[in-house]
């Protein structure tokens, strides 16, 4: 594929290599850092795995080392990097301005490489200023694009089951052989990305790769408890509550649960503890499309709406829905972040997904 071809040769002849993630990073995103990030070491390249903000404590438990660090944490490790390389050459160098321009162009970025996103715009101030000042940059990412320019100049390959999926094939072509490291980040991304292989664009590939990566050892049991395993019992209190106010839309074609921030407050459990939560409607009778809306700490004033399709049936598109709304991504699995109050845009969206689900009738 020629897409591959340029990605290598962008790979190949980059000294330094930066990897980030949207904001609110799941596990796809991460995932994806993360094998990329220990193949590329694997190489000689010179990584860093970078997000505009810290991760949450439950990704550094999984992956330890080797978790995505914040920016400002970047920026302060390259300052001890520098004052390390200061004192060590300081008799060396008596012009202090070019020893700073020397350590500056050793620390440089050659090659911005942006996983689970294709829009610059999702990764935070702070990494699109980094993004600028980068040689070159490139996306990698298995979500619709608006734009044929984008999709023709980066990597976007949307029959992809996840972004890991094409990681995966990047590390194969570099004749790479998967360490169990890679093997967890890789599998974890594909299962919860694919709501453990429940979605239309899991193919026999898919498959096959996740007995590739077994191979290394991984045991999936393991796996399954470490992002999953882990709940409180407020957690499972908080969902009785939530899943008790499930409403649906008297035509039964959408179903809708809502969390404020005080509900969580009042629980105690983490916003990332119930991003699955919207997946226990699907099964309900005759529903179309599924939402779940969320009221984010940060940004304040804004909330977050994940939207499921019937996926049995192509028609209902929550990529389209979510980009009426002003967000993105496939035709069964979307999201989009909107602000204002809750209730007003829990009714402003209900009734702009009525209107498209009366277009595809």
């Amino acid at each position: 594929m020629k897409q591959m071809k340029e990605l290598k040769k962008l790979i190949c002849n980059a000294e330094s290599i930066l990897i980030s993630t949207h904001i609110m990073p799941d596990a796809d995103g991460i995932g994806a850092q993360v094998a990329l990030y220990l193949a590329l070491k694997k190489i000689g390249k010179t990584v860093y795995a970078v997000n505009e903000d810290k991760l949450h404590e439950r990704w550094i438990k999984i992956y330890g080392n080797i978790t995505p660090i914040s920016f400002s944490d970047f920026q302060k490790n390259k300052r001890e990097c520098f004052k390390k390389y200061l004192k060590k050459h300081s008799k060396k160098h008596t012009n202090k301005c070019s020893t700073k321009r020397s350590i500056y162009n050793h620390d440089r970025i050659d090659l911005f490489i942006l996983v689970d996103a294709n829009s610059t715009e999702r990764i935070g101030p702070n990494m699109q200023k980094l993004l600028t000042s980068s040689n070159n940059f490139i996306c990698i990412d298995h979500h619709p694009s608006s734009s044929s320019l984008i999709e023709a100049i980066h990597y976007i390959d949307t029959n992809a089951a996840a972004t890991a999926e094409i990681i995966a094939k990047l590390i194969k072509s570099f004749h790479i052989k998967y360490t169990i490291e890679m093997a967890l980040a890789l599998y974890s991304a594909i299962v919860i990305d694919t709501s453990s292989f429940r979605y239309p664009n899991v193919t026999a590939y898919t498959h096959k790769l996740i007995s590739e990566l077994l191979k290394t050892g991984l045991n999936p049991a393991k796996v399954y408890d470490q992002f999953y395993g882990t709940k409180s019992l407020k957690h499972f209190r908080l969902l009785g509550k939530i899943l008790e106010n499930v409403k649906i839309t008297n035509d039964q074609k959408i179903a809708y649960l809502t969390i404020p921030q005080k509900l969580l407050g009042k629980y105690n459990v983490d916003e990332e503890d119930t991003y699955s939560y919207v997946n226990y409607l699907l099964v309900l009778d005759k529903i179309k499309i599924v939402c779940l809306f969320r009221e984010l700490e940060k940004p304040k004033g804004y909330i977050k709406i994940s939207l499921r399709s019937n996926f049995q049936i192509k028609k209902f598109d929550a990529g389209e829905m979510a980009k009426a709304l002003g967000g993105g991504g496939h035709n069964h699995s979307a999201a989009a972040i909107i602000k204002g109050p809750l209730n007003k845009v829990i009714s402003q969206t209900i009734i702009k997904i009525k209107e498209m689900l009366k277009l595809t009738t």
